[in-house]
């Protein structure tokens, strides 16, 4: 088991992931709110 399995059954035992509803539609738009920004610096810090 991946430690983030491990962690999540651990932490969220009922949590049940899933594809989000507009993953699951034929059609849907994407707006990319924070194009070019990322949380993380590349040392790993935010």
């Amino acid at each position: 088991m991946h430690e983030l399995d491990h962690f999540l059954q651990k932490n969220f035992p009922k949590l049940v992931l899933a594809p989000s509803l507009t993953d699951q539609w034929g059609a849907s738009l994407h707006f990319p709110l924070a194009q070019g920004i990322y949380q993380f610096e590349k040392d790993g810090s935010l």
